[in-house]
């Protein structure tokens, strides 16, 4: 639904909030809605997507463009109902319901929005998300779509458990809520069903596991988040998880005054994007298993622990690129490089680049043995152990050193290396550089490591072999720049 010249001014606001003021039955809430619905999506759209609203099958309104990928926004209102309420919010889901189970009978495409609406308040919905209620059998789709709620009683007991009706709602004539805000909370609904419109079905869905839940997170705190980076860790992740896992509602919610504000608990808040806020958790269908959940709640630790070393300046790897480099190393390896190659991750850290996959042959070392002992718990099918690959045993080559015990390295490593080198089996030297260009970032606290690039064995031996430039000192390393990204 293109944006085109689409206005609403306070004038429209103020005539809906006298007309839902002194409405006197449902019939006069469904045309004050219809009235504003009609006035931003019809009257001031982009004529170019040709947009109309109708009521096929008696539904409270339909708006649909005539586009490339059309957008339907179902409609339906009520009167008298409390849309805090999980009954009264599934009670009008599931007359939407029913009327998607007559627009497919009907060789018909489904709406992607639906808002439901009374006299005082409002919720959206990403359709996509409901679509399998309609191919379901166990549902009574002989009942009237205005029965639904009293004639198909297990639609309503699985909507009124189900994940993704815990959506906040747009207040109107509460109490306290002036005009201004009333006029805000509309323009917010109305960009978040804007939002909708752009992608349909799949390709907006996003399906929610353990191994890309780091790059959710990440997208919470850029999108949601105002100043991220002054919200504590803590914080910040355990918003996040409690709001995708709909859990301790009571406190974690948007603040009902100020959308652009998130309660937390012990009467905190943060700083929020109302609309975006909206947006973004109504993306995922919701509906985990309890295995699935647990298995989410176990990542709670380490987002954290992530979130506080990318504040800091620390230097890390986020899930996203240890995934994304495993995608390159298939490709130049083979599928199974994990199970058939020597791999030696030489600049460990806490594992971040293997902590998610498992290994026949890996071997991970750090500088420090504090990070040696905090990761022992990761990939523990690998051989960890402290060693400084700048330095240590670089001065030293096999023919003249046999021997494995005059080695720094584990002697299985230094077998296997030898063993590779025999058999051509593929070794592959996977890190992070420990290298750490100089930090010229004055806001973040992280040290600068440039003494580790200048002064060790590794800098003199590339610059006595003239490999590299005179502050090079990146050898057999991923260069994350030229990695494409899916």
């Amino acid at each position: 639904m293109s944006k085109g010249n689409k206005r609403i001014t306070q004038r429209d606001v103020r005539l809906l909030d006298e007309t839902l003021k002194n409405k006197e039955n449902e019939k006069d809430v469904e045309n004050a809605w219809r009235t504003i619905f009609r006035k931003y999506f019809v009257e001031n759209n982009d004529k170019e997507s040709s947009p109309e609203m109708n009521s096929p099958y008696n539904v409270d309104g339909l708006i649909t463009t005539h586009e490339l990928i059309p957008t339907k926004l179902l409609m339906e209102f009520k009167d008298g109902t409390d849309l805090n309420k999980d009954y009264d919010r599934s009670r009008i889901m599931a007359q939407c319901i029913h009327y998607m189970h007559i627009f497919k009978e009907q060789g018909e495409s489904l709406p992607n929005v639906i808002v439901g609406a009374d006299e005082n308040q409002a919720f959206v919905l990403y359709a996509p998300n409901f679509y399998h209620y309609v191919d379901d059998n166990k549902y009574n789709w002989d009942t009237r779509p205005s029965d639904a709620y009293r004639n198909d009683t297990k639609l309503m007991d699985d909507l009124t458990k189900d994940p993704n009706m815990k959506v906040w709602t747009y207040d109107f004539l509460e109490k306290g809520i002036t005009l201004k805000q009333e006029y805000l909370n509309i323009k917010n609904m109305f960009d978040e069903i804007d939002s909708y419109t752009k992608l349909q079905g799949d390709n907006f869905k996003v399906s929610v596991t353990d191994k890309n839940i780091n790059g959710l997170f990440l997208q919470f705190e850029k999108i949601v988040l105002k100043n991220s980076t002054k919200v504590n860790p803590v914080d910040a992740v355990n918003a996040f998880m409690k709001l995708l896992l709909v859990e301790d509602q009571d406190e974690y919610y948007q603040n009902p005054g100020n959308h652009n504000k998130l309660h937390l608990p012990n009467d905190k808040s943060i700083d929020i994007n109302g609309s975006e806020f909206q947006i973004f958790f109504k993306r995922y269908d919701r509906n985990f298993s309890p295995n699935e959940k647990d298995r989410l709640k176990d990542m709670v630790d380490r987002l954290i622990k992530d979130d506080e070393r990318r504040k800091s300046g620390d230097f890390w790897t986020p899930t996203i690129w240890a995934d994304q480099a495993d995608k390159v190393l298939q490709k130049s390896f083979g599928n199974n490089y994990k199970n058939e190659a020597l791999i030696w991750d030489c600049a460990a850290g806490d594992k971040n680049l293997t902590r998610d996959f498992s290994y026949d042959m890996l071997f991970s070392s750090t500088i420090h043995q504090g990070e040696v002992n905090l990761s022992s718990h990761r990939n523990p099918e690998a051989i960890s152990f402290r060693y400084d690959f700048l330095n240590d045993d670089v001065d030293k080559n096999p023919t003249d050193n046999p021997d494995p015990s005059n080695w720094k390295m584990p002697n299985r490593l230094y077998n296997n290396l030898i063993d590779a080198s025999r058999t051509g089996k593929n070794v592959i030297f996977y890190t992070n550089p420990p290298f750490a260009t100089e930090n010229s970032n004055k806001r973040t606290n992280g040290k600068s490591k440039s003494s580790n690039s200048k002064n060790n064995k590794i800098v003199s031996f590339m610059k006595e072999h003239n490999l590299g430039g005179s502050n090079t000192t990146t050898i057999l390393t991923i260069s994350w720049k030229n990695i494409k990204v899916d």
